[in-house]
């Protein structure tokens, strides 16, 4: 098993991302991240939360957005993120990072998924669990929390408790 003793897999469904014609996550993430590309960052920064506001619906987001913008010696803003590579590279090499059809071997310690109310934890999600991790039970190893796609946003003490429990139960 090598040096991972356990997994946790927080919000994160396993498919393909960038093909998701249902759902379009890999399109809609590439917007959002091309949105924050384009925002003009040298204005008040009210004027950007606002802006961001927007777009986004969580204060708590919005705050860790806003944490992520440096003021340079110059006095102009820029993002901490390369978002120009992120935004270039979203759909062919960020989001298809679960590509569940060639599987040839599965991880064999245990595991827990942290799942949210978010639109990324479907039926197939679900399924492909099974594929990926030796010891997955769903009644076991799965949990649905009532939260949006950012649990460490939303409820961090949640979150906390979830990873404490599992971290508790295994050691």
């Amino acid at each position: 098993m090598g040096y991972c003793k356990a997994g946790i897999v927080c919000d994160i469904a396993p498919f393909d991302y960038a093909n998701d014609k249902e759902n379009q996550i890999g399109l809609k993430n590439k917007l959002f991240t091309d949105f924050l590309l384009n925002l003009n960052l040298n204005q008040d920064n009210n004027q950007i939360r606002n802006e961001i506001l927007k777009n986004v619906k969580s204060p708590i987001f919005v705050d860790h957005l806003m944490d992520c913008i440096r003021t340079l010696p110059d006095g102009n803003k820029e993002w901490k993120h390369n978002l120009k590579v992120l935004s270039e590279n979203f759909l062919t090499h960020i989001a298809p990072t679960f590509p569940t059809n060639n599987i040839t071997q599965k991880y064999l310690g245990p595991v827990k998924v942290i799942a949210t109310n978010s639109t990324y934890v479907r039926p197939e999600g679900i399924a492909n669990y099974y594929k990926i991790f030796e010891r997955f039970d769903e009644k076991k190893n799965f949990v649905r929390v009532n939260s949006r796609h950012f649990i460490n946003f939303d409820d961090p003490e949640l979150l906390t408790d979830e990873i404490a429990s599992f971290l508790n139960e295994i050691l």
